[in-house]
């Protein structure tokens, strides 16, 4: 069931009253009553999705504070066994140059592109083993990448 919209009588009578005060009649006094109510409808019930919206945002916010999960703390708790190990799955050591990790990486995307092995007839379950694969090696492309950043 829809709920309701509160109807607003303060910017329809301001409106009402703006009319008439403006000699125009009757008619364009309840027109513009009725334009006016609507406008504060509208900016009312926008202010409170912004306010409900803003609510839920600073709830689940805390909520990650205290299971320690924020966003912040992802980015700042990367560990350098991480790093590790996702130099094993490009299959390079941590010595290897920035060109040769990036040809690392394309040569195992395309290796164990999902599509590729679609093309070949690979059944189901391989192509899936596939995208974990593909999805595991970007990440640990991107954490790598990431890391020799924050280093310069």
């Amino acid at each position: 069931m829809k709920q309701q919209q509160p109807v607003y009588w303060r910017g329809k009578i301001f409106g009402a009253l703006l009319g008439f005060v403006l000699g125009k009649g009757f008619w364009v006094a309840v027109v513009i009553g009725f334009l006016i109510g609507h406008w504060v409808d509208k900016v009312r019930s926008r202010m409170e999705e912004i306010r409900r919206k803003v609510y839920l945002y600073q709830a689940y916010y805390a909520q990650q504070q205290q299971q320690g999960t924020t966003y912040e703390h992802a980015v700042y708790a990367r560990q350098k066994s991480s790093i590790e190990e996702a130099y094993e799955i490009l299959g390079v050591d941590a010595t290897v140059s920035d060109a040769a990790l990036k040809k690392a990486y394309r040569r195992l995307m395309s290796q164990h592109h999902p599509d590729k092995l679609m093309a070949q007839g690979a059944s189901e379950e391989e192509i899936n083993i596939a995208k974990q694969k593909t999805q595991a090696i970007s990440v640990a492309y991107e954490n790598i990448v990431q890391d020799r950043k924050e280093a310069q």
